[in-house]
Formats: C-alpha cells, structure tokens, sequence
C-alpha cells in the first residue's frame, strides 16, 4: 500500500510538471476580473523592461535546446501607476518563471507590461496573475483608469 502511495504521489508530480502551468481562476468577466484584481493588488503600474538577467543557472556551454520559459529578473522602469505608491521613471525588481518554467513568461528588454503587483520586491509576476504585455491589455486599461478616477468602485 505504501509502495502503490508513492507512486501515484510521483506519477502526479512528474504529470503535473510534464503539463506545465495549470492556473485556477473563477469565471468572471474583463470588468470583473479586473475590479478583482484592482482591490488585491498592491500596485498596477504600467512599465518597460530595461535589464533582463537569465536567472535559470543554465550554463553558456549547455547543448540541448532553452526551456520554453526561463527564470529571469527583470528590471523595470514605471510609466504610469494606476494604484500604489510607485512614480513615472521610479524603478521596481521582478521575476518570472520558476521551477521548470512552471507558470512564468519570457520578458525581452524593450517590452512594455501592465503589472499587477504585490508582495515583497522583487515582485514574483506569473501567467496565473493579471500581468500581460500592454499590447494585450488595451480594454483593460479603460477599466483601470475608470477604477484609478474612483468611477465604479
């Protein structure tokens, strides 16, 4: 019994890896999830990477192919805050990624994100949360200046 226990225990372990990220969250819609999000957060800024540094410990002499995600710190240098304490041109620290890549992105220096911020710096950011390149967040941003202003809150 015990045997048969650790091997479901490592076939789910090993699954759950193989799959990649698996995030939970309740169906809702944008203004929802972003009003959600707005009253959790510490901090939305919206903000460009200006230092990426490979944190994975991948070796330069490493011969097989980069994992799909890396584990990075990024940089980043503030444009805009909707909610927190944080200035045009102040800088913050982040990571991303984790172990196997899990739910973490990729950022390249140059890029542009909304984040949704909390905890301590460096700021862990995730697909699983709301942060995403500006490119992809054009309706959200009405949202949030809309909850910035007071309007609907």
């Amino acid at each position: 019994m015990t045997a048969r226990f650790y091997l479901l225990v490592g076939m789910t372990l090993i699954s759950t890896a193989a799959l990649g990220c698996s995030c939970a969250k309740p169906v809702m819609t944008l203004e929802e999830e972003i009003r959600r999000a707005f009253g959790f957060a510490a901090a939305i800024v919206q903000a460009q990477a200006i230092g990426v540094k490979d944190e994975s410990g991948i070796s330069a002499t490493h011969k097989g192919p980069p994992p799909p995600v890396q584990k990075q710190r990024v940089t980043w240098q503030v444009t805009h805050a909707w909610k927190g304490s944080y200035e045009p041109s102040s800088t913050i620290e982040s990571v991303t990624g984790g172990l196997y890549g899990g739910c973490g992105f990729t950022v390249k220096k140059g890029e542009v994100y909304i984040l949704y911020l909390s905890g301590p710096m460096p700021f862990s950011l995730s697909t699983c949360g709301e942060s995403k390149p500006l490119n992809e967040a054009a309706p959200e941003i009405i949202i949030l200046d809309a909850l910035a202003n007071g309007a609907g809150a």
